[in-house]
């Protein structure tokens, strides 16, 4: 499954990108957010981009495990 492991790194690279861009620049759009709908939504995105990019992040290290290996 070489090929599978390649999109999931890619997928995982992907998220990284926009989690990074979000955690950049959020200071900066938070102050841009006309108000506190937008506030609110931003807050959230950078929460969804976080858990999105940490739960891959500890899924991929899941997988690598020698014990998860052996049942798959």
């Amino acid at each position: 499954m070489p090929n599978t492991d390649r999109t999931t790194k890619n997928y995982l690279a992907e998220i990284e990108q926009t989690y990074n861009l979000i955690e950049e620049n959020f200071d900066a759009l938070f102050e841009k957010a006309e108000d506190i709908a937008e506030r609110q939504a931003l807050r959230h995105l950078h929460s969804a981009a976080r858990d999105a990019y940490w739960g891959g992040v500890a899924a991929r290290l899941q997988d690598g495990n020698p014990f998860v290996q052996e049942i798959y």
